[in-house]
């Protein structure tokens, strides 16, 4: 095998430019020189325009155009105030016939023309990358920026071939000895360095196994285990690197290494390793200029490709991060995207061979516990270390290659065990370890809540140890304009199972960053959206807290309104708020409010507004006054009728009578002519109007009726609706007291249907369709026949399941009451134990079922079960639960409560901080 070496990139910088004299062109000229100058300031760049070319004897114009064909990669320089022109033109054909890859610069005008050619060139079905620029003094620097942080993708850096880099010597020579029996060769590294590195070893393997060696190493075994070893406690310690580290480093590979490493690789690796102690320093911006020398002086033809790859890529994200500073967003980081979620995201000596090694283990140890009986534990020998010391080894490579992205890809090459064992044992240390490995390398709280959905009952078993582990590892973090969003998405996951002391500590601790971020000149949006949901969602951060982040963001950026919105509707305590922490809320809110362009309101800032008003009437004066001058109609509609505490109030039957009229619109709209798919679901409306005790005369009742008749006997209605239509169909039943045998014979349960219940849904949902068909029969007749323990029975899926449940919730109180169907319960109250077990069911199917005990207890038949299932949900280690089952208490009426006394109290005093500090808001 033959090393393949770095060739120089040819770039083209777009020529077509005449009338030179004309100011417009004199700029672009001016730049395109600078740029060039620039570029060919890079060792491995050839950058070529057209006004200083002097190596040909034939006329410019008529080999230039061959030129272009010959090159890497072209750059357009475009005017927004001015035509593109036809020379320009006829280059853009070229390189578009030739498929070479292109940027594209627009220098912007006054009033937004760079779009306009954005989108022309867009209309001519442009592929390539279009950058509008922002207005500047150095064009030429950004312009170079914005192309070092798109080379990686022009220079092919996972390229479809893979080329081995190894000498023919090292290709030749013998495979590993048994101490390092993963890395068969490792490049122009010789094989010694990765033979005493046993401190670094037993340190990743502490972390991935947890336990502790029969033989404990106190001393670094050489000078780079000490190094490497060092570089993981800065990783998971929050260490800091000796300010000698990259020196070290040097001539411990060196020494290693006498005669294998060339003088164009040391100078490489000597920038490289000083970038790296500058990046896990803080100076990102530094490291960036330190790897741009580096691009200028090194010698890359005499290097292997994959070494200028490595550089571009840290260069590139460096770049990023400086982006992210400065607030300027781009497009999803394709190449990261694949580094991040690829077994083999490009070629990279001894990393990719480590990892090959770890992967197909993995994937042979899935196919056996695929394979094998549910009884049967795995068992892993002492063999099973040599897969933790690859990844160490994959890690030692990159530090001794001086890579930056590949170093901190050592907690995302971890998970590749810690998924396995979290898979297999099901442990909720293996689930901490999968999160943690997340955090640091800074996945978003909705990538890592698939994990937390997924085991959600190991979850609910972490510790105080725990949670404190992951805090303090976190604080290591090495991008610190990412760092307060990754801490914040660690707490809102562990912030639940720190004791009070430590939760006082570590949100004091955080609530100093995030005001020093909040009352920056420029506010960073990077982590915006994880601290919000931090506020949103820990219910243990103090009121004030809550209440200062809302005044500083609301009314200054509307992109996070709708978070906003959300925590005041959610995260707010509006019983016991003071007076001048409500006049502060509604203070904000009327500023979203304003700040507001649209004509109608998010749902969480409709339901925020609601709760205000609701809560608040005396204080939201001000904001009720200017929705009412403002946005009448919107609040008259959407606003006004949640708000009542009147419920004779003939308003109340105009917003009914305007469901009603939402009813027959999406019924006559669904005809046979496709599937219509609705925002609003006027029959749930309805019924929540009606479950807080609004009263319906009569009339409107009728009206009502005759509605949900229509909308059952619609074959083309969708499932939701007719779910809803019969949902509200019980509760007026129920509260009415009386029987509508009479309205059956106007239902054709015989011929019912519906269309799917979504766009993927199966497209004949019987089973829905007959669980439907039965309970209207049960429901107006009063009688059973049976068709419960058929609906009870029909399916054991997961969806099917807790459809079922949801229906539970209003038919149970109309069995109650009737003595011809309270029969059905010992039925339903089997069904609900069965199914009572958060460690096999979903959250919302449980809080469903919780909702069905909580009716129960009010029958002195069933009280004492219902109970004993309540108290079955007290005791379990989902914390989610228990404070769904706190909300669901909450609100029921209190001459409801008197037999949860002795539930209400364990959740006063529950072991999980979160579900007690929810109790005694809501109970005390």
């Amino acid at each position: 095998m033959t090393t393949k070496y770095a060739q120089s990139l040819r770039i083209f910088i777009s020529s077509a430019v005449e009338n030179k004299d004309e100011p417009w062109r004199k700029k672009i000229l001016d730049i395109r020189l600078a740029l060039n100058k620039r570029l060919n300031e890079y060792s491995f760049i050839d950058s070529y325009i057209l006004e200083e070319d002097d190596t040909s004897a034939i006329p410019l114009k008529e080999t230039y155009l061959t030129t272009l064909k010959d090159s890497n990669l072209v750059i357009f320089l475009l005017d927004s105030r001015y035509p593109i022109p036809d020379g320009v033109q006829v280059e853009i054909t070229e390189s578009r016939r030739s498929n070479i890859p292109r940027i594209y610069f627009i220098i912007p005008g006054e009033t937004g023309e760079a779009e306009t050619m954005k989108n022309e060139l867009l209309h001519q079905h442009e592929s390539n990358y279009i950058k509008p620029l922002a207005v500047t003094n150095d064009y030429p620097q950004k312009i170079e920026d914005v192309i070092f942080k798109q080379l990686i993708t022009v220079f092919k850096a996972y390229a479809q071939q893979k080329v081995f880099v190894a000498s023919e010597e090292e290709s030749q020579g013998d495979s590993a000895t048994s101490e390092s029996a993963i890395i068969t060769t490792s490049a122009q590294f010789n094989k010694k360095m990765f033979q005493k590195v046993g401190l670094s070893k037993q340190y990743v393997r502490r972390l991935i196994f947890h336990e502790e060696p029969e033989h404990i190493l106190i001393n670094p075994q050489s000078e780079i285990d000490q190094s490497v070893n060092g570089l993981l406690e800065h990783l998971f310690e929050n260490k800091a690197l000796p300010f000698y580290w990259n020196n070290t480093m040097v001539e411990a590979i060196k020494t290693v290494n006498p005669t294998t490493l060339s003088d164009e690789f040391i100078l490489v690796l000597e920038q490289r390793l000083k970038a790296v102690m500058l990046f896990f320093s803080d100076n990102y911006i530094e490291a960036s200029e330190c790897l741009k020398e580096l691009l200028k002086k090194a010698k890359f033809d005499k290097l292997p490709s994959w070494i200028l790859q490595d550089i571009l890529i840290d260069l590139r994200n460096l770049l990023m991060i400086e982006d992210e500073f400065r607030n300027r967003f781009h497009p999803d980081n394709i190449y990261q995207t694949k580094l991040n979620d690829s077994a083999n995201p490009f070629y990279y000596p001894g990393i990719d061979h480590s990892l090959k090694t770890v992967y197909e283990w993995v994937q042979s140890e899935q196919n056996k516990h695929n394979t094998s009986s549910s009884s049967e534990k795995n068992m892993y020998g002492r063999g099973i270390y040599q897969y933790a010391d690859a990844l160490t080894e994959a890690e030692i490579f990159a530090a001794c290659n001086g890579s930056i992205t590949q170093i901190r890809q050592l907690p995302n090459y971890l998970n590749i065990l810690s998924e396995m064992f979290l898979q297999h044992d099901r442990n909720r240390i293996y689930l901490r370890d999968v999160i943690q490995n997340q955090l640091l390398m800074g996945k978003s709280y909705k990538t890592i809540s698939r994990w937390i959905k997924k085991y959600s009952f190991l979850q609910g078993q972490f510790t105080d140890n725990d949670a404190m582990t992951v805090l303090s590892v976190v604080e290591s973090f090495s991008v610190k304009v990412e760092k307060i969003g990754v801490q914040a998405t660690a707490l809102r996951i562990f912030g639940d199972y720190l004791t009070d002391t430590h939760f006082k500590e570590k949100w004091t601790k955080l609530f100093k960053s995030i005001k020093s971020w909040l009352v920056e000149p420029q506010l960073i949006f990077q982590p915006a959206i994880e601290i919000l949901g931090l506020f949103r969602y820990c219910f243990r951060i103090p009121q004030d807290d809550i209440i200062f982040t809302i005044t500083k963001l609301a009314g200054k950026f509307p992109q996070y309104f709708d978070q906003l919105a959300d925590i005041i509707s959610g995260a707010i305590d509006h019983e016991h708020a003071t007076v001048a922490q409500r006049q502060k809320i509604v203070n904000a809110l009327l500023s979203i409010v304003k700040a507001s362009k649209e004509v109608t309101f998010t749902p969480r800032t409709q339901s925020a507004l609601i709760v205000t008003i609701k809560f608040w009437p005396t204080e939201a004066t001000e904001l009720v006054t200017y929705l009412r001058e403002n946005r009448n109609k919107y609040f008259e509609e959407d606003i006004l009728p949640y708000t009542w505490d009147d419920t004779t109030d003939p308003k109340f039957n105009s917003y009914i009578n305007k469901q009603i009229g939402f009813m027959r619109s999406q019924d006559e709209d669904q005809n046979g002519n496709g599937v219509s798919m609705y925002s609003i679901d006027p029959f749930i409306n309805v019924y929540a109007s009606m479950s807080d005790g609004y009263l319906i005369n009569e009339i409107i009742r009728e009206k009502i009726l005759q509605e949900i008749v229509n909308t059952l006997n619609n074959p083309h209605q969708i499932i939701d609706a007719k779910k809803s239509a019969i949902k509200l169909m019980m509760l007026i039943i129920k509260n009415n007291k009386q029987k509508y045998s009479s309205m059956l014979k106007n239902i054709n349960t015989e011929t019912f249907s519906a269309e799917s219940l979504g766009f993927f849904g199966v497209s004949n949902p019987t089973q829905y369709i007959e669980v439907l068909r039965n309970l209207i029969n049960i429901s107006l007749s009063g009688e059973d026949g049976g068709k419960i323990l058929l609906i009870l029975t029909l399916s054991q899926s997961a969806e099917y399941i807790y459809f079922v449940s949801d229906l539970l919730v209003d038919f149970i109180p109309l069995a109650l009451q009737d003595d011809s169907l309270i029969n059905t319960i010992p039925q339903i109250l089997q069904f609900l134990i069965a199914n009572n077990n958060s460690h096999e069911r979903e959250n919302k199917l449980i809080n469903n079922i919780s909702k069905c005990f909580l009716i129960l207890i009010n029958c002195q038949q069933y009280c004492d079960v219902a109970l004993g299932q309540l108290q079955r949900l007290v005791s379990d280690t989902n914390n989610i639960v228990q404070r769904l089952l706190v909300s669901n208490i909450h609100s029921l009426p209190s001459e409801q409560q008197s037999n949860l006394e002795g539930i209400k109290g364990q959740l006063l005093t529950s072991s999980s901080y979160s579900v007690r500090d929810l109790a005694i808001r809501d109970f005390c």
